[in-house]
């Protein structure tokens, strides 16, 4: 880059535009500096360094009994102005040289004691000490580790060997089949969870958007029909209040029940000041056609949702329901179902632990 005549820094010209319009420069590493600059650097250095030296001085006044000073350095010898060289520095003729515990020498700086120590009363009685139990020189026993139940686990639990209403597979190789069902259960839980926060007008195309991306290995009719199936319960006015405010998706959940330690998402969960409706999606085909009819493990995972939700929202009445997404349909579970999954689900005159919400 040029240089002005006359001048002791470099400007950054661009071609063809005169000198005095150049609004840009360069002030080269090791150049000439202004003095009030150079006045700064040294009353900030002179700031650092007495800040340096005020916390070597609340290290060293903080120790009751003994002070250990030790230095550590990557080099042959310490830095000049590290704490270990000040205080090395300070107490020169004043420390005694001996031998430590592996023989290499330390240097002592001892006191001698001007108060009396304190004698512990037991000791100046003359009465022994109690001798510790033997458990407390034992390591303690491995926790005993709780069944976790989820709820396939509550299936088990209710003698629910098998789901009669599990959704039936496509056609194809059994793999492909289960991961195709899968994922299009995934689809439908994540767009029930979100497309309730979009407007209505943008909610299809978002819908469309989100399968194509994420189910892209289904068939288009599927994708439809995924698509399909989702806008059918958001925009049903009947529906219309399971996505009111007060209403959150997919709430996780923890409850120790007294045959495990129970972890879920509850799908849907509606609060109000009186009520809380606890639903979950189903996209099981075909449905039941009634509450008798649904698969125990269904009945149960509801059921123990409400037994922990119960003791968290205390005088709020509790409901809860199925929502198939095949139709789509709300089904409502009666409460005698629901109690009499519980007692199965609870040992006889045990009660929940406070179970944790986290929203």
């Amino acid at each position: 880059m040029p240089r002005r005549q006359g001048a002791s820094i470099y400007s950054l010209v661009r071609h063809g535009v005169p000198p005095e319009e150049i609004r840009h420069i360069v002030w080269p590493a090791g150049g000439n500096t202004l003095a009030h600059i150079e006045e700064a650097k040294t009353v900030l250095r002179k700031a650092e360094i007495e800040e340096y030296h005020r916390l070597l001085y609340v290290a060293m006044t903080r120790a009751r009994d003994r002070l250990y000073i030790c230095g550590w350095s990557q080099k042959e010898t310490p830095e000049k102005a590290s704490w270990y060289e000040l205080v090395d520095q300070g107490l020169q003729g004043l420390l005694t040289e001996e031998a430590g515990y592996d023989g290499k020498p330390v240097r002592r700086l001892v006191s001698k004691q001007t108060v009396a120590a304190k004698v512990p009363v037991a000791a100046a009685a003359g009465t022994e000490t109690a001798s510790l139990p033997g458990w407390a020189s034992k390591p303690a026993p491995p926790e005993r580790s709780r069944e976790l139940l989820t709820p396939s686990g509550l299936g088990a639990l209710m003698g629910d060997a098998a789901d009669p209403y599990a959704e039936q597979p496509p056609l194809g190789p059994k793999q492909l089949a289960d991961d195709r069902r899968f994922v299009r259960g995934r689809l439908v839980h994540t767009l029930l969870q979100h497309l309730p926060q979009i407007v209505p007008s943008e909610q299809e195309r978002a819908a469309k958007a989100f399968v194509a991306a994420r189910g892209h290995d289904l068939s288009e009719a599927l994708r439809q029909e995924i698509v399909s199936e989702t806008l059918a319960i958001v925009q049903d006015p009947r529906f219309a209040p399971l996505f009111q405010p007060g209403s959150l998706g997919e709430v996780p959940i923890v409850a120790r029940l007294p045959k495990g330690d129970l972890s879920g998402q509850i799908d849907r969960l509606v609060v109000t000041d009186d009520a809380l409706l606890v639903l979950d999606y189903k996209t099981n085909r075909p449905p039941p056609e009634t509450p008798e009819e649904v698969a125990p493990a269904y009945v149960a995972q509801l059921a123990a949702y409400r037994a922990a939700l119960r003791l968290m929202f205390p005088g709020r009445s509790l409901r809860a329901a199925l929502v198939w997404t095949d139709g789509p349909k709300l089904m409502e579970i009666p409460s005698n179902l629901l109690d009499r999954a519980e007692q199965r689900i609870l040992a006889e005159g045990a009660s929940l632990d406070v179970p944790e919400v986290r929203t």
